[in-house]
């Protein structure tokens, strides 16, 4: 589709919520895609979406909160961001690699999205980096974003990246304010850019931190090394992900951080001049104690119901919390009857589902004070 030159729908998408809606189906018709995502990871490895077109809240929860670590495209945009340009992503990952991933067979496919053309546009400032993802939705068989598609979004790349500059920090405002947050905005993101036999080329501020702890994952001598069991399962991770001739990716579930469990995928990068691969690490952030505040002013609850609920969420059963909070198994029951009453929910699922869609920011205690 051709452009007129006038970029203003774009640029007035920058504050405007609904010009931001508006620019979303906009590019989508200038592109001839069928789906749009654009994401920021902040410096903490924090990702944040800023707008959608297309795609289902069920589904992009889903992705965010299952896939979003196991996307191919996601692992080789990731690093490029820095560099702010425009990409063909079968020129980064192809086709068949793409087909065979994880995030296509379990997600995209079973979700009835059988996506495989996409395009991007990076951005990247001292807050961190981002894209924008554009998607075809037609089939394996169907055309790939030729190189007039690329140039037409590279003529908006500019203004698409301002957009994604101030989206970002007015969400980083938003969190400063300390506002409620979808679980799925919060999932949180160590990347590490690895070489051959796992030699370390670039990690976010969250993947250094995780290797500084050595918990998951530790350096030794310029290699990545994981933490008790992790260490034979990632050497050979990273070996299939940088094999010369079919690259494939994979991922593991590790219960040894102190940190709670972590999902940690290693995906294939064509490199430049050698095969490389991105392990991205992604930790499930539980309902801390200063979370107690954010639902007893959110939902009525007394001190004693939002301590069982946020127990209750993170996988204990009311037999363990009645013993860890000392209290009688019929007392936590009826704390929780109680709580399903102020939270309107008809079943204990629905609870820890709402329970676990509200988190609150809070200090790395979980103590800090909620202001609602």
């Amino acid at each position: 589709m051709a452009l007129d030159g006038n970029l203003d729908w774009i640029y007035d998408a920058a504050f405007d919520d609904e010009a931001l809606a508006r620019m979303a189906n906009r590019l989508l018709a200038a592109t001839d895609s069928q789906f749009l995502l654009a994401g920021w990871v902040d410096s903490q490895g924090v990702y944040q979406p800023l707008v959608s077109a297309n795609h289902r809240d069920d589904v992009l929860m889903s992705y965010f909160e299952d896939f979003a670590d196991k996307d191919p495209w996601f692992a080789a945009e990731m690093p490029k961001a820095p560099l702010e340009r425009t990409t063909r992503l079968s020129d980064e990952v192809p086709n068949a690699l793409f087909a065979r991933s994880e995030l296509y067979n379990e997600f995209l496919r079973p979700s009835g999205l059988d996506v495989m053309h996409a395009a991007s546009v990076g951005a990247a400032n001292a807050d961190g980096m981002g894209a924008m993802i554009f998607q075809r939705c037609r089939g394996r068989g169907d055309r790939d974003f030729s190189d007039e598609d690329m140039a037409t979004i590279a003529g908006m790349s500019g203004a698409v990246r301002h957009v994604l500059k101030v989206r970002a920090r007015l969400r980083r405002s938003e969190q400063n304010e300390g506002a409620f947050s979808l679980v799925s905005s919060r999932a949180r993101i160590g990347a590490i850019l690895l070489g051959e036999k796992g030699r370390i080329i670039q990690a976010n501020a969250l993947a250094e931190n995780l290797l500084a702890s050595g918990d998951i994952v530790s350096a030794l001598r310029g290699r990545i090394v994981g933490a008790d069991a992790l260490g034979s399962w990632m050497a050979e991770a990273i070996r299939r992900a940088t094999d010369a001739t079919a690259p494939s990716a994979s991922a593991t579930i590790s219960d040894v951080s102190r940190m709670g469990a972590a999902s940690l995928t290693i995906i294939p990068v064509r490199g430049v001049s050698e095969r490389r691969a991105m392990l991205m690490i992604s930790l499930r952030a539980e309902l801390m104690p200063g979370h107690d505040v954010a639902m007893m002013q959110a939902f009525g609850l007394t001190a004693g119901e939002a301590a069982v609920v946020r127990l209750i969420a993170n996988g204990a059963s009311a037999a363990e919390v009645a013993v860890r909070r000392g209290r009688s198994l019929q007392t936590v029951r009826v704390q929780i009857r109680n709580a399903m009453f102020k939270m309107h929910c008809a079943r204990q699922t629905e609870l820890i589902e709402l329970a676990r869609s509200l988190v609150l920011f809070v200090d790395s205690t979980g103590s800090a004070p909620f202001e609602l």
